[in-house]
């Protein structure tokens, strides 16, 4: 599961495992869980080790008209729960899901929920020994 933040979010994904393109562009797709809103982008790999792992990117601006998806910048509207579905393209610029090469990885995004802390405690440990002393 991905997990975004208002601003710049880096997080890694293994999509070259099932990219048969050389020198592949990757288009990713967000769809809004609840309302069914599709936003698309292109994120740059600038993983150091392309075959073990993908480095991707997207930042998340705080208005529509600062959106631009071609440098993955996108805006977000609603906070929740998002599918992803991650394509390997030659095109640099294409963002319609249905023109990419293949389909290689699909999963899920959780935008705008702060993590909390778990509560947790130290209980006193005692020992008790019976016997000779």
């Amino acid at each position: 599961m991905i997990l975004l933040e208002n601003g710049t979010n880096i997080f890694a994904l293994t999509l070259s495992e099932k990219t048969t393109i050389s020198e592949p562009t990757y288009l990713l797709s967000f769809e809004n869980q609840m309302t069914g809103e599709v936003i698309n982008f292109i994120s740059s790999d600038t993983s150091s080790y392309k075959k073990r792992y993908n480095l991707l990117s997207v930042e998340l601006v705080a208005a529509k008209e600062d959106e631009s998806p071609v440098d993955a910048k996108i805006f977000l509207e609603k906070t929740g729960y998002y599918n992803y579905k991650a394509y390997a393209q030659t095109d640099t610029g294409n963002l319609d899901p249905a023109l990419a090469n293949e389909l290689v990885e699909q999963g899920k995004v959780l935008y705008g929920f702060e993590q909390t802390a778990t509560p947790s405690f130290k209980a006193e440990r005692v020992l008790k020994s019976y016997g000779k002393q």
